[in-house]
């Protein structure tokens, strides 16, 4: 692919970046960047990170970029790009200090919070699952709770599970995903202070990678998280957030920069208007998208199909496999005579060395035909094939732990290929637009049995699965993201797809009333009118195109009785659907009116002699819309002065992630 100006030459060191940064990687050492180059500039000056998070059912990763705000490139590469790493409590594991992923756990415990590895080691150290379970102790071994993160995606019955834990410890979701995500960015903070001259005065823009499965609300439920994590960890705000699709996200890191893959992957001829499946097969869910390339440079896809997700991600190879081997040893009940469970012997012994030694890298046919396991006491048994302290399954055993997750995956790309298919027959007339490629990514797309299957299964229908297994795509999503935030030029339209509304208190004349139920009418004290209570007036509608600067106007009236507070308090609401009861708070401002009394710019009046005085503020509240953001705000006059504080409400999940 070409490349502009700009990328020319922020590739200029890329060589020596790269050299030393094998050096010091294979010492243990994190990369630090010593050039001074355009992504390193005078460090008296605040830089601006653009900072991506991946956040996994299994894995989280967080990749960066920095430049000078004042020459922000067009275009990256992928060796611009940086890791997080060196984890908390990721030293003794079976990966190097620099490892980019740390797992999506938490633990609580004695009032302490445990993550990611070091959730990861109270895990594998636990007397046994069970016993966690009751000593309420646990949250997110065995499941994410990312699983909880979507009301719209079926994950009722793992949901319910993971519910039930978190209730035994006074936690919900929001508490459990938030403490996870202060610590992740806490962590990036530091790093970024550590090793690239971050501080306060530096900007930073927070990219949010999401599930194509995902709905608005959805969405919006992972940003109001995302944006309290911000704010604890002190780390970027509500202003500076972006949403990208994850399959759109490890399109743009196969796409943008192939000379990084294999020359087999490099070799497929990528060209405008493929259409293309993504499989992004994860250790929990596997989501299929279809999209079609709409320009190379920069690289834009459109969606041609509705995503299509189901739980068989490599997760469940493991619960296969647990349920296999407890089989097995289930009857050798010396191996718990000193009060170590079955469970915990076979999370730490099999489970454990499965998942981080043989899963990524497993093969049904090889020239060993046993797969082995250290499990300490195991006594010899040659009808089990058990050597002594030595559990052996046979390869095709543990390959069949595998069947289920594989056609899971095949019978979902079946199901993506043929509403593309018709989609594309159909809606956009096109008989030679049918898919031709399977972009496999995410954690288990690194799986060869997987790759092969797929292969066999749709090769005759003229498809080729793209996939390289030569490197490590665990950073293909936080890498890709980031390729595409840097440039949001030719963005998706800026089609809105939640509702957004302010409460209101309506008069009514007799006409309306008859239409209005008794409970929601009542007459006001002071004026003696009759009125609507608590309706909503929606004043940014779904599936309205909103420019980048959009404004709208409400007239509103607060009465104030005598003796009472003039503060006005206005609340927005937002709701998928137009319906108030379904509609929950996105924003709230208090605006303190004493000054209009006090100053006498408001007259008092009465409706007769025996009634209380009332004041009657007429006001506009106001609808900034400005990018991905929403101001709101009370003027008076009429399109007079702002009285009060602004509200902000970021809008990045109400629009199609990829918008700017």
């Amino acid at each position: 692919m070409g490349r502009g100006i700009n990328e020319a030459r922020l590739e200029a060191p890329h060589t020596r970046r790269r050299a030393r940064e094998r050096l010091l990687r294979s010492n243990g050492g994190p990369y630090v960047d010593e050039d001074v180059d355009m992504l390193d500039p005078d460090e008296t000056r605040p830089l601006t990170f653009i900072v991506a998070v991946d956040y996994g059912t299994t894995y989280t990763s967080v990749s960066y970029v920095k430049f000078d705000p004042d020459e922000r490139p067009k275009v990256i590469g992928l060796h611009d790009i940086k890791p997080i790493n060196h984890w908390p409590d990721v030293h003794g594991w079976l990966v190097p200090a620099w490892f980019p992923q740390v797992p999506s756990e938490s633990w609580y415990a004695d009032g302490k919070h445990f993550w990611g590895f070091g959730a990861f080691k109270k895990r594998r150290n636990a007397r046994s699952q069970s016993a966690v379970m009751r000593g309420s102790s646990i949250v997110g071994a065995g499941f994410c709770p990312k699983i909880l993160l979507s009301e719209s995606q079926d994950t009722d019955d793992r949901r319910q599970d993971l519910r039930n834990a978190l209730k035994s410890i006074g936690k919900d979701t929001t508490d459990i995903v938030t403490d996870y995500l202060v610590e992740i960015l806490s962590h990036t903070k530091e790093q970024l202070k550590q090793f690239e001259k971050y501080n306060e005065a530096c900007d930073i823009e927070l990219v949010l990678c999401v599930p194509a499965a995902w709905n608005a609300t959805d969405r919006r439920g992972w940003q109001e998280i995302m944006g309290a994590a911000a704010t604890r960890a002190d780390f970027g705000s509500i202003d500076n957030f972006w949403m990208l699709h994850e399959p759109e996200a490890a399109t743009a890191f196969v796409l943008e920069d192939q000379s990084r893959l294999s020359p087999r992957v490099a070799k497929f001829n990528w060209k405008k208007n493929d259409t293309f499946i993504v499989c992004d097969a994860g250790g929990g869910t596997v989501d299929t998208i279809t999209y079609r390339i709409e320009s190379l440079e920069p690289l834009r896809v459109a969606e041609v199909t509705s995503p299509l997700g189901e739980h068989c991600g490599s997760q469940y190879i493991n619960e296969t496999l647990y349920l296999m081997v407890y089989d097995l040893l289930k009857t050798e009940t010396y191996l718990t005579a000193d009060g170590e469970s079955l469970e915990d012997i076979i999370n730490s012994s099999v489970i454990y060395r499965f998942e981080t030694e043989i899963k990524p890298t497993f093969k049904s046919e090889d020239d060993d035909p046993w797969v082995s396991f250290d499990v300490n006491g195991l006594e010899a048994n040659p009808e089990k094939n058990f050597l002594r302290s030595t559990l052996r399954i046979r390869r095709s055993d543990i390959a069949s732990c595998f069947q289920k997750s594989i056609d899971g995956v095949i019978e979902l790309v079946r199901r993506q290929f043929e509403a593309a298919s018709e989609t594309v027959r159909k809606v956009l007339k096109e008989d030679r637009r049918y898919p031709t490629k399977i972009l496999l990514v995410g954690g288990f797309g690194n799986c060869p049995m997987l790759k092969s299957a797929l292969e066999k299964a749709f090769a005759p229908r003229g498809m080729t699965v793209v996939c390289d297994l030569n490197n490590d795509l665990s950073m293909m999503v936080s890498q890709g993201a980031l390729i595409r935030a840097v440039n949001k030029s030719s963005a998706p339209r800026r089609l809105i797809y939640l509702n957004y509304g302010i409460l209101r208190h309506e008069e009514c004349t007799e006409r309306s009333l008859s239409n209005c139920p008794s409970e929601n009418v009542g007459n006001n004290y002071a004026n003696r009118k009759h009125y609507v209570w608590n309706s909503i007036d929606w004043m940014i509608k779904k599936n309205q195109k909103i420019a980048f600067k959009h404004k709208k106007t409400c007239q509103s009236y607060q009465i104030f009785e005598e003796h009472k507070s003039w503060k006005l308090w206005e609340t927005v609401y937002v709701s998928e659907e137009k319906v108030k009861d379904d509609a929950v708070v996105a924003g709230e401002i208090e605006v303190d009116l004493s000054d209009l009394k006090e100053q006498g710019l408001v007259a008092a009046q009465r409706h007769d002699e025996r009634s209380p005085w009332y004041w009657e503020v007429k006001y506009d509240l106001v609808m900034e819309v400005e990018g991905l953001n929403l101001t709101f705000y009370v003027r008076w006059p009429r399109e007079g002065d702002v009285y009060g504080q602004p509200g902000r409400i970021s809008l990045a999940a109400a629009f199609r992630p990829g918008t700017a």
